[in-house]
Parts: C-alpha cells; sequence; structure tokens
C-alpha cells in the first residue's frame, strides 16, 4: 500500500485487555482460596488504576497458590502487556489457552502482543482462534482487520471491518479504521463518512479526529481540517503527529506563525526515536518559515 508522504494516521485497536474475573481454587483450603482471590482481586485494583509493577507481583503472588490457574495467567500477561513487554506476557497466554482451550480473550490479546512483536501470521491465528470460539467478537475481526492492513492484504482488512461494524455498529474503533482504509484507497467521501460516525460513537477518540482532518486536507477543506486536528489536539494534546499534520495545513494556508507554532509543538512532544526523520523535516519547516517572516 502505497503512504502518503507528511501524514501520520492512526488505527484503533482494541479489545486489546479484557479483565475477567478469577475463578475458585478447587482443591484448596477456605484460607488458601482467601488467600489467593486476595492477590487477585488486589492485582485488578493495581491494573485498573494503572500500578502495574504492582499487579503483575500480585498476580505473580496468585499464581505461588495455584499455577495452573488459566484466569491469573490471562491476567498477569495483560499487565505485562500493558508495560510493553510482549515477550513476557505471550507464555501466560498461551499457559491460559494450555489451561482453558476455548478461550476467546486470551487469543485475542495474544494477537495483540503478537502483532506488537511483529509477528503477524501468528497474530492473524491467534484473531481466527479468538472468532472460532466467539463467533460474535467485533473486536476480534477489528483487530484482524489491522493485522491484514499492515500486511496490505486491502481487501481482507475492509472485510474484517465490516464484518466488525455489522456485529457491532457502534464501535467507534472499526469505523475509524474503515474510514482509514478508505482514505489510502482515495474513496475521501466514504472515508469522511466513517470518522465522524467515528466520532458521533465516540466523542474522545482523538484519532478520528485527526484522521478526519487528514481527509479533509486531501480534499482541500482546510479550515474543516484545522478545526478537526484542534478538536484532536483538545483531547489529546500531547500526541505529536496530530500538531505535524496540522502544521502542513496550517503552512498551506500561508499561516505562517501558526504552521512554526505546530511543527515546534510537534518537536516538543514527539518520541526521538519514533519520528526521527519527521523531527529532521519539521525543523527543516521551521527554518523555511522563518524566512518567509523576514
Amino acid at each position: 500500500m502505497k503512504k502518503k508522504s507528511h501524514i501520520i494516521l492512526f488505527l484503533s485497536l482494541v479489545g486489546a485487555v479484557l479483565i475477567v474475573a478469577a475463578q475458585c481454587y478447587a482443591g484448596t483450603t477456605p484460607q488458601h482460596d482467601k488467600n489467593a482471590s486476595s492477590h487477585v482481586d488486589l492485582g485488578l485494583l493495581f491494573f485498573q488504576r494503572g500500578y502495574l509493577d504492582k499487579a503483575v507481583t500480585e498476580f505473580k503472588k496468585a499464581l505461588a497458590y495455584d499455577e495452573n490457574d488459566a484466569i491469573v495467567h490471562y491476567n498477569l500477561a495483560n499487565a505485562l502487556k500493558a508495560k510493553g513487554e510482549h515477550d513476557k506476557a505471550i507464555p501466560h497466554y498461551n499457559m491460559a489457552i494450555k489451561l482453558k482451550p476455548n478461550f476467546p480473550a486470551a487469543y485475542n490479546n495474544l494477537g495483540s502482543a503478537l502483532k506488537a512483536k511483529g509477528v503477524l501470521d501468528e497474530a492473524v491465528e491467534a484473531y481466527e482462534m479468538a472468532i472460532r470460539f466467539d463467533a460474535k467478537s467485533a473486536n476480534a475481526y477489528n483487530n484482524l482487520g489491522d493485522v491484514y492492513l499492515i500486511q496490505e492484504k486491502v481487501e481482507d482488512s475492509i472485510k474484517a471491518y465490516e464484518k466488525s461494524i455489522e456485529l457491532d455498529p457502534k464501535l467507534a474503533a472499526a469505523h475509524n479504521n474503515l474510514g482509514y482504509v478508505y482514505r489510502f484507497q482515495s474513496k475521501l467521501p466514504k472515508a469522511i463518512s466513517e470518522f465522524k460516525k467515528a466520532i458521533a460513537l465516540d466523542p474522545e477518540l482523538a484519532d478520528a479526529y485527526n484522521n478526519l482532518g487528514n481527509a479533509y486536507a486531501d480534499t482541500k477543506q482546510y479550515d474543516e481540517s484545522v478545526k478537526a486536528f484542534r478538536s484532536a489536539i483538545k483531547i489529546a494534546p500531547n500526541n505529536a503527529a496530530v500538531y505535524f499534520n496540522m502544521a502542513a495545513v496550517l503552512e498551506h494556508q500561508r499561516d505562517t506563525e501558526g504552521a512554526i507554532k505546530a511543527y515546534q509543538d510537534f518537536i516538543k512532544y514527539a518520541p526521538q526515536d519514533w519520528y526521527r526523520e519527521s523531527i529532521m523535516k519539521a525543523n527543516q519547516s521551521i527554518e523555511k518559515l522563518k524566512e518567509r517572516l523576514k
């Protein structure tokens, strides 16, 4: 798939973490059950509040009581994945599946971890297994569509996103992702329509506003484009990519000072290891724009 230069878009991954309640600990004493369950409950609480290291510690303590509990392996894997430790998460997802073979959420989240590592064929297999055990999983179809898109299997990705929307018409991420594909196919009215649907369903979905801004720019609706970018920034003020995209539009509109400020904000928030080339281009643009002001 040919990518458009100087534009940064987003796909929305959903269903990546699905915490479920802990199982009973069969064959143990009541006190044993209580101790293990308390660690699981505490781990879930820490996870929900973003204390991931503490969540991992508690889930590991629970496993010390019963290393064959699929749910605890699953929750531990979710916490590790949320920390970005995909290599450590994957064995626990696999163990959860080994202990509980018909576990669609574990397959779905395993797929997400494999996708993050770039193991795309295995990610597809995991999502397909999630669908096999839960044919109505809109999240799994949406995530499967993401992997197909990375593999440049565009038509397959569209079918997956459309199936996701069929199963759950209110899944904003799937509408956003379908719009993303339509934009790269230059089906701009369809893309704009899907981005608007995503925003109507989830007004806090900054990615959809960013993608809508890019689609408006493609159709030369520059005022609407800037408006969409500013909405994205209001929701996610540290999102570097949106500033970069908005700067390009402001530059086109001859709003020199606004473009300089947007490029500077991009550089401020952009992680160096992710956006090295874009940061270089932003600095070059700033110098050219400053010359325009002289």
